[in-house]
């Protein structure tokens, strides 16, 4: 399990394009904290819910498609790789289930700054913070397990086609405001809203692992 999980975690930390993709994710988040928007914020979307939406998407794209190849670090290894690998489907399920957990922690520490900035402007206490840390590292692990599933798909037309699939389906969500998805990350979101979609996406989480780990023992039945 932590052979599975250090070796996720150094090719995505360590590696040129590992850091590389890091160093994109955060400057974007802080241009756009920093130049995109304006103080008093545009119309129905304040500066206060736009910064963490934004966050919450990028992490939700990238701990899908890293798993799932459409963003491709060679280090890494995906199902189909760890299939051969001397590791019981639980055990790649739960080093990946790590590995992902830990990543979602080191990208929402990366955007606490403009988070906090923003936060302090209005004077709103840090665990206003704290609770939108938590809400983007429950979706980006939950994420994490679908695209992680994704990768033991051995066509890569097909698997690309169900990753932007379901990429796009989340979005036309998010951008019609069906259930209002990001409500929990909004910083005066009440605990109760936060708590429900922190659950709602960590049982997602369990479930997605748990196919990852059957999927992994069917691909390797078949080698």
């Amino acid at each position: 399990m932590m052979a599975v999980a250090r070796g996720d975690l150094r090719a995505r930390l360590t590696t040129p394009k590992g850091v590389a993709v890091l160093t994109v994710f955060t400057g974007g988040i802080f241009l756009v904290a920093l130049f995109g928007v304006a103080p008093e914020g545009v119309p129905d979307r304040p500066a206060l819910s736009v910064i963490p939406g934004i966050a919450l998407a990028g992490m939700g794209f990238l701990c899908a498609a890293l798993p799932a190849r459409a963003i491709v670090i060679p280090e890494e290894k995906d199902l189909l790789d760890l299939a051969t690998a001397p590791f019981s489907g639980r055990e790649v399920a739960a080093g990946k289930a790590l590995a992902t957990l830990a990543y979602c922690v080191v990208l929402s520490l990366l955007v606490v700054p403009p988070l906090a900035f923003l936060n302090a402007l209005r004077a709103l206490p840090w665990t206003s913070t704290l609770g939108q840390m938590a809400t983007m590292v429950a979706v980006g692990w939950a994420f994490g397990g679908v695209g992680s599933w994704l990768s033991g798909i051995e066509n890569d037309f097909l698997r690309s086609l169900a990753l932007w699939a379901l990429l796009l389906g989340v979005g036309f969500v998010f951008l019609t405001d069906l259930m209002q998805p990001l409500a929990a990350v909004h910083p005066l979101s009440p605990f109760p809203s936060r708590a429900l979609w922190i659950v709602a996406c960590g049982g997602a989480g369990v479930l997605s692992w748990g196919l990852v780990a059957r999927r992994t023992e069917q691909l390797r039945g078949r080698r």
